[in-house]
């Protein structure tokens, strides 16, 4: 029985373990898409350099936004 509940155990935490990687994954994942959002709206009003520094996003990031 010790050695079931052991084994258990061990499931459910790597069960949480992994939960908790997808649930960090989805939220980054989430915050680059919203970044994308608003580097979008911005290409009309500022250079790449500038949508760069406010964003986070990489200047290549931004250029392919533009194509």
């Amino acid at each position: 029985e010790k050695k079931e509940r052991d084994e258990r155990s061990v499931l459910e935490t790597a069960k949480k373990k992994g939960f908790e990687k997808g649930k960090q994954e989805g939220l980054q994942e989430g915050k680059k898409e919203a970044k994308i959002e608003i580097a979008k709206n911005l290409l009309d009003i500022l250079d790449n350099k500038t949508i760069s520094i406010k964003t986070g996003l990489s200047i290549e990031e931004i250029e392919n936004l533009r194509k």
